[in-house]
């Protein structure tokens, strides 16, 4: 019992830190790739968020997203920065929960992801709104949805052909 703890641990801070290199990669990319949409990123890090959905229980998950929006927003942008990624990590990871679990064998993971980076986008908006004290930010989201559909299937699809790799090397299986 004392040695499966101690595994998941380490699995858990291992997938942490590899959230946050892929963060930071993902702030390196937004920055050489110039895209006329403030804020855009591709969210490379959302492989480990969808990684975790599919082979974690959802407080392990959690976990990890509150750490990587926490550390992340050290180096990337102080407390506003930390509760807009907050408030999208946590509504994404809450949204795959529980279409994974409602939908079961009727949604692709592919599927999770876009619904995934869909309610990221959302969760973020929400949040700007709150901070900002102005709803006019909402006529951004239709188009954070549209872009959404591209990055939720790109991430969904790396990560539909590379878990199963993973989950073999690391000895897990889906949750």
């Amino acid at each position: 019992m004392e040695k499966s703890k101690t595994r998941d641990i380490a699995v858990l801070a291992i997938l942490t830190t590899l959230a946050l290199v892929l963060s930071l990669f993902d702030n390196l990319l937004s920055l050489a790739i110039p895209i006329p949409l403030p804020g855009f990123k591709i969210g490379v890090a959302n492989l480990v968020t969808l990684f975790l959905v599919m082979y974690f229980p959802l407080p392990k998950t959690l976990c990890v997203v509150f750490l990587r929006c926490l550390i992340s927003s050290i180096y990337s942008g102080g407390v506003t920065v930390f509760l807009i990624s907050l408030a999208g990590g946590v509504l994404s990871v809450l949204a795959m929960y529980f279409i994974k679990n409602t939908l079961k064998d009727n949604v692709s993971q592919i599927g999770i992801s876009i619904f995934g980076a869909a309610c990221h986008n959302l969760g973020q908006v929400l949040m700007v709104i709150l901070l900002l004290m102005s709803p006019s930010y909402i006529f951004y989201l239709p188009i954070l949805i549209i872009v959404s559909l591209a990055t939720g299937f790109i991430i969904g699809f790396v990560g539909l052909k590379a878990y199963p790799r993973i989950a073999v090397f690391t000895k897990l299986a889906p949750h």
